[in-house]
């Protein structure tokens, strides 16, 4: 999702910094990482909260058993916590393309290379697989700075601190709110064999969007907003 946004909004950043537009390009650079804050937040908390739910549904049969949830439900946890931040990246990445600068995305990825080497090689030994895992989320988040100190120091570009921090706690709070919801009804459902199990995952992941997108269009979220003007664009 936060590649195919990038690539959709490329076109548009490169030629607001041809035409020297530096307001709308901060304005749509902002929207852009709210977008992926309103997407990809509550997609994190789904993940955290019902890890190993979703690992039993998809996977365990046969020979692939409850300890082989337990040992695949911790790397997904870890990854997932790196989603958002993976994400944002992809975004700056094409905010340094549209400058015509691609040094700067190859530095920070050396510096989140190395740095996934070294956290990776530390934490494998303790938490094994997970740790690889929760390397790599190590590796995105020093990525993301340092694409930000290049957008922000090299091009000049504004980044809205408070709006972004703004949209990020409120889209975190109603994803904590969605993830807790989710994770109480999965164990309140019976799920003891595999066609209850995937009903009560079903469940409990249908109730947790339709909190998260209710709760979002009620509180008067500017991206929920935006969701709905593209709905109503599209139909017939």
């Amino acid at each position: 999702m936060a590649v195919s946004l990038a690539t959709v909004i490329f076109p548009r950043l490169s030629s607001l910094v041809a035409m020297g537009d530096r307001k709308e390009l901060e304005g749509t650079l902002s929207r852009a990482l709210e977008a992926i804050f309103y997407f990809l937040l509550p997609a994190t908390a789904g993940i955290l909260a019902l890890s190993s739910p979703i690992v039993r549904v998809l996977f365990e049969t046969g020979r692939f058993s409850a300890h082989s949830v337990s040992l695949t439900a911790g790397p997904l946890t870890a990854y997932a916590a790196g989603m958002v931040l993976w994400g944002a990246a992809a975004v700056l990445v094409r905010v340094c393309h549209a400058h015509q600068d691609m040094l700067s995305p190859f530095r920070a990825g050396l510096v989140s290379l190395a740095l996934f080497v070294a956290a990776a090689l530390l934490l494998l030994r303790h938490f094994g697989a997970a740790g690889i895992a929760a390397a790599s989320s190590t590796a995105a988040l020093a990525n993301l700075l340092a694409l930000a100190v290049a957008v922000v120091r090299r091009h000049r570009v504004r980044l809205p601190w408070k709006t972004l921090a703004l949209a990020l706690a409120r889209d975190a709070a109603l994803s904590a709110a969605m993830g807790l919801l989710s994770f109480w009804l999965w164990g309140a459902l019976p799920h003891a064999g595999s066609l209850a199990a995937a009903g009560a995952l079903a469940a409990a992941v249908g109730a947790g969007a339709l909190v998260y997108l209710g709760g979002s269009w009620i509180l008067g979220f500017p991206e929920a907003r935006r969701v709905r003007e593209i709905f109503d664009r599209i139909k017939p």
